[in-house]
């Protein structure tokens, strides 16, 4: 071998030993590096999941308020009243109410709009209030209980039955009210509406007054008996003006008014078998009615509720004077305050 050969057989074997050498330390280096990257990636998992599981946390310990609130309204709601009664109770408050209004500028009308918008008065109504209506349903209620003529244990619903029985059987009622009537008006004197020859010497004013007193009826005036407001340790005999057919007096200055008096009069003493013609019954009744509106440019108004206004003290020489022209007083007070006289008590 020459030495050229030598160098160049050494050459390959340097060459194939620093090949051997990097290809074992490159595989050791790659073998190093997987092992780094496997453990890098498992801590990198760990910490995720530490993670989702504190947010985890977080959302149960936040949310759980909310559950705790929505489980209570949740049993709240369940305990609401549900029943027929308490659905239809909301639904007519809810009719009552008018939505289109702000309660913050009309809490008025938000609250009553519906009701005013879904009521109206009848002929026969002077006013109308949510108190009058359940009046109305009660006694629809209770007249259904009364025309129930299945077999019925309560001895008070028996009794009420008979009594309304009675009151529905018109043909007798109609009878007796009419008898009624004319016993009230007997004690009284017989009015010109009844009979044709009426004699005044026949009426006495005293007795009629007395003889009303003792149904509740104060025509003219009301007499009773209370402490002085002044001095209490006093009583005293008060007389005040009684009420006329009509509260409002702008009534006696209406056509129409004047002409539905004259007409229910008329049918009145009809009804009790007047013996007077209508025409003559219409001349009574209407004189009766233009009475009433005298009596209502003297009767005062009373526009303050202080009983010091109309407190006027007067002796009873004063009394009797201030009556003496048209009735005696002395004889009505006798009679009124005897000792068997109870009407007061």
């Amino acid at each position: 071998m020459s030495y050229q050969d030598y160098e160049k057989s050494l050459q390959q074997a340097r060459i194939s030993l620093l090949n051997s050498t990097f290809e074992r330390f490159w595989i050791q280096s790659k073998s190093t590096t997987k092992t780094y990257s496997s453990w890098y990636n498992y801590l990198k998992y760990q910490y995720i999941i530490i993670f989702l599981i504190f947010i985890t946390i977080l959302l149960l310990v936040f949310s759980l308020p909310f559950i705790i609130f929505s489980q209570y309204y949740s049993n709240s709601y369940h305990q609401q009243c549900s029943s027929l009664a308490c659905i239809s109770t909301s639904h007519r408050i809810i009719e009552n109410l008018d939505l289109n209004i702000n309660p913050c500028e009309n809490f008025y009308q938000y609250a009553c709009g519906g009701w005013i918008d879904n009521h109206f008065l009848t002929p026969s109504e002077t006013s109308i209030s949510y108190f009058k209506e359940i009046y109305k349903n009660n006694l629809i209620i209770l007249y259904k209980i009364l025309q129930n003529n299945s077999e019925i244990n309560s001895p008070s619903i028996k009794k009420l039955q008979n009594y309304f029985y009675s009151c529905m059987n018109t043909i007798n009622n109609e009878n007796l009210a009419r008898q009624t009537l004319l016993n009230i008006l007997q004690p009284i004197g017989y009015s010109p509406l009844l009979v044709k020859n009426w004699l005044g010497t026949d009426f006495n004013l005293v007795s009629s007054l007395i003889y009303t007193h003792q149904y509740k009826i104060n025509p003219l005036f009301h007499i009773g008996i209370t402490i002085d407001e002044k001095n209490n340790k006093y009583y005293r005999i008060f007389f005040e003006q009684s009420g006329l057919s009509f509260d409002e007096h702008v009534r006696y200055y209406d056509k129409h008014v004047r002409y539905l008096f004259n007409q229910f009069g008329i049918k009145l003493f009809q009804y009790l078998h007047s013996s007077l013609s209508y025409y003559d019954i219409l001349k009574q009744i209407d004189e009766i009615f233009l009475f009433e509106k005298r009596l209502v440019s003297i009767f005062q108004i009373k526009k303050s509720h202080n009983p010091y206004e109309y407190y006027h003290i007067r002796t009873y020489e004063q009394l009797r004077q201030l009556f003496s022209n048209w009735f005696n007083i002395e004889i009505y007070l006798q009679r009124i305050f005897h000792k068997n006289q109870t009407f007061f008590f």
